[in-house]
């Protein structure tokens, strides 16, 4: 079983429509929970769950609280799951993996409102290329992996340097807010 739905939107917390928020916290968070909680008892003892998060969840960014706080609750919901299975019978060896993609060259980012320009998106990598890096994962024994030289140096930094991390995007944000506003070239929606 692979959870790798996803919507994103991207804009000030107070801002998103309830829809949106709706609609992120039923995709990201309660499809994958509720198809595990439906599908469990159903699979094969020795089988696999696998989980599509984001190396996001480590970090703190503006404009993208709702889709890390998903993120991050679908972490959390792993790592108990995995306690979970962990007391069942020695019949049922199920693994669950969690894996942690970064940003990827696909039309998400232009779909949830993002500034392409400001994120210069094209340095990143295809989808294809890490969807082959996803699978490799995914044909290994590892429980949490994340994809990405960089994206494991930029998760290790959000998991354990949280107050370098968190004052520097503040700092980043602030310049940000007093630099001249710029308009939006569409307006946000749906991935």
């Amino acid at each position: 079983l692979v959870h790798n739905a996803g919507v994103g939107y991207v804009g000030d917390t107070g801002a998103q429509s309830a829809t949106n928020v709706r609609q992120l916290i039923a995709v990201n968070l309660e499809a994958p929970l509720a198809l595990t909680h439906q599908l469990l008892n159903r699979m094969t003892p020795t089988g696999k769950i696998v989980f599509i998060s984001s190396v996001a969840s480590a970090l703190p960014g503006p404009d993208y609280a709702v889709y890390t706080a998903t993120k991050s609750a679908l972490n959390g919901f792993v790592r108990n799951l995995r306690i979970e299975l962990a007391a069942a019978p020695a019949t049922r060896t199920m693994e669950v993996q969690l894996i942690l993609p970064g940003a990827i060259n696909t039309g998400m980012h232009a779909k949830s409102g993002a500034t392409l320009d400001r994120m210069n998106w094209q340095r990143f990598p295809p989808a294809d290329q890490v969807a082959a890096q996803i699978a490799a994962v995914i044909e290994g024994p590892r429980a949490t992996a994340t994809i990405g030289g960089l994206n494991r140096v930029v998760r290790f930094a959000g998991q354990n340097l949280s107050p370098l991390v968190d004052g520097a995007m503040r700092r980043t944000q602030k310049r940000a807010a007093a630099a001249p506003a710029r308009l939006p070239e569409a307006p946000p929606h749906c991935v």
